[in-house]
Order: C-alpha cells, then sequence, then structure tokens
C-alpha cells in the first residue's frame, strides 16, 4: 500500500471526523457523545472545525511577524490505491513560549459551549479539564525563582515546543 500525505483542506475535515470516530470509537460513541455520531453532529464539529482553522490563520496573519508565536499544521495520510483518507496528524508549533490568561474552568467552558449535538456535556467538560490541568503541570517555564504557580486561575507561561 502507498500512502501520500498532503496538507489536509476544507473538504477533508468531515471524512477525518468519520475516520476519527472510527478510530476511536470507545472515546466518541460512550463517553463524549450519546451514541454513534449523526450527520448533524459532524456538521456542527466540522463547522467548529473549519471555524478554528480560520480563526488560526487571521491570528497568524494579523501579528504582521515572519513567524507567528504559533501555528497549526494539520496533514492527511490518503491510500493512493483507493484515494481513502487513512490517517491524519495535527501538530501546533509553538514559536514562543505561550501565557495562558485563561482559568481552567474558562477553557473548559470553551471546550463545551455552544454544546455539540449528542454531547454529554458533563463527560466532555472533565475532559477538557483533564487536558488543561495536565498542559498546564507538564509545560509550564518555572519563574526566575524555579516555582511555579500552584494558583489554578493564575496565568501561566508554557514552553514553547
Amino acid at each position: 500500500m502507498t500512502i501520500t500525505i498532503s496538507p489536509v483542506e476544507i473538504n477533508d475535515i468531515k471524512p477525518l471526523i468519520r475516520l476519527n470516530e472510527a478510530a476511536f470509537s470507545w472515546m466518541y460513541s460512550t463517553i463524549l457523545f450519546d451514541g454513534p455520531l449523526k450527520e448533524s453532529t459532524i456538521d456542527a464539529m466540522a463547522e467548529r472545525r473549519i471555524k478554528s482553522l480560520n480563526k488560526q490563520d487571521e491570528k497568524s496573519e494579523s501579528q504582521g511577524k515572519e513567524s507567528p508565536a504559533k501555528k497549526p499544521f494539520f496533514f492527511k495520510a490518503v491510500d493512493d490505491s483507493t484515494g481513502e483518507i487513512v490517517g491524519e496528524a495535527r501538530w501546533m508549533i509553538y514559536y514562543e513560549d505561550e501565557e495562558l490568561t485563561k482559568s481552567i474552568e474558562e477553557e473548559v467552558e470553551d471546550r463545551i459551549n455552544p454544546p455539540m449535538p449528542q454531547m454529554r456535556v458533563q463527560a466532555t467538560a472533565e475532559f477538557g479539564r483533564i487536558l488543561a490541568t495536565t498542559k498546564r503541570e507538564t509545560l509550564p517555564v518555572p519563574s526566575e525563582t524555579g516555582e511555579t504557580t500552584t494558583d489554578p486561575g493564575a496565568p501561566i507561561k508554557l514552553r514553547k515546543r
């Protein structure tokens, strides 16, 4: 099987959501959503992802720098014999340390609002809380004293990555 890696295009978003659901059905169908994703849910997820991509592009362009503070990269793997998307990779490259100004709870609210069709809001909130907490515990830049803040609501600086 020959695979071609190429950048994701807007028309790839829905097939990638379906691929992710198939690959992680236990998470999608039983934890974050109330069963297999319906077309209306896939549409809503695609719309949110497209808005996010467009927002990232706008931020990169408006920063007026030669290289932005951060930039997303999205790639797909396509089976050359069938033309089917068989994989996906998403990276966010941070060229500078990232300052988080939102609290964990604000990040959780952003993740669950507006809620997607079929979303298990409480489970999705907990998942978002785990991700936000882990990021803060794993990537902080120590202060000049070598300490990191223990205040979960305080701004925190994360390492470039």
